[in-house]
């Protein structure tokens, strides 16, 4: 079967998966009703019950189960390409744990004052934390691959150490945590966040396509790398960093959402090879249909 033929299938199956994702829920609704929905959102008509099940709940539910999927499914496979391990992927490095802790360091303050903290800021705060530390190693340590992923897998265990201390510290409140470690897009965010969200997602992909030449330079030892003019740990730290971004902001929005960076870029390497120019489309494009089978399904 040709590669065309494959991204057509692929398509075709994400389509169906999204329409059953619409239809299917505790309330059946049908195809025509789902149209009607839409077409009272476009017209900026009354709405009924059904139609807000549909554009409130539904529809963002799927959308941001579909681009957290894409972002983390492409971060996986930079993370893979960049530090040369099958096995690296965003919670590698400690940037999906850092953030995570700053999400919970938000939930913490907001038990102790009483007042909801926004858990972006926090999350941001310590996702960069980590980029940061990691950049000093790259530029002042020069430190290998293994040495850079064996201190960021000890960052890791360090901010789930202290993620365990703060939920001993919230007592019968830490059901709160629990269940945003569970990862969920149940919640989506506001409009502004949402689309926000979004243009960074597309931000990424396209900074990523425009570099596919310079990702698939990262296969070659560093010292074949610098023969082509461009700074192994520059670059490496650069890519690393675009991408935690939108790792960090999907953890932000949607928790802890496991197995996607890690798993989801070795199947789509095994169909459609290593080569980024193809491999970062698919991964967004199609291969984000999993994180919306798990969640609908």
């Amino acid at each position: 079967m040709s590669r065309q033929w494959l991204f057509v299938i692929l398509g075709i199956i994400l389509l169906a998966v999204c329409v059953m994702a619409v239809q299917l829920g505790s309330y059946f609704i049908s195809i025509h009703q789902v149209m009607i929905s839409i077409g009272s959102w476009l017209a900026n008509r009354p709405f009924s019950v059904t139609d807000k099940i549909v554009i409130y709940i539904r529809l963002p539910r799927i959308l941001l189960a579909l681009f957290a999927g894409g972002m983390l499914a492409v971060s996986g496979v930079v993370y893979q390409t960049m530090l040369r391990n099958s096995l690296a992927e965003p919670f590698t490095l400690g940037v999906s744990s850092g953030a995570t802790f700053g999400v919970a360091l938000a939930l913490l303050i907001s038990a102790g004052v009483g007042i909801i903290m926004p858990k972006m800021p926090f999350a941001f705060l310590g996702g960069f934390v980590t980029i940061l530390l990691l950049a000093g190693l790259i530029f002042y340590r020069d430190c290998s691959l293994y040495t850079l992923i064996f201190i960021g897998i000890s960052i890791s265990y360090f901010f789930n150490a202290l993620l365990t201390l703060f939920m001993s510290m919230l007592g019968d409140k830490s059901y709160e945590i629990i269940l945003w470690m569970f990862g969920t897009f149940s919640n989506p965010p506001s409009m502004l966040s949402f689309v926000t969200y979004i243009v960074v997602c597309l931000v990424v992909l396209a900074i990523m396509m425009i570099s596919w030449r310079q990702l698939d330079l990262f296969y070659l030892p560093d010292e074949t790398i610098a023969t082509s003019g461009l700074n192994p740990a520059v670059g490496r730290i650069a890519y690393l960093s675009i991408v935690s971004l939108g790792t960090i902001y999907t953890v932000s929005l949607c928790g802890v959402i496991g197995f996607v960076g890690l798993i989801i870029p070795h199947l789509a390497g095994m169909i459609f090879g290593k080569h980024h120019r193809v491999l970062l489309p698919e991964l967004f494009f199609r291969k984000n249909r999993w994180p919306l089978c798990r969640d609908r399904f």
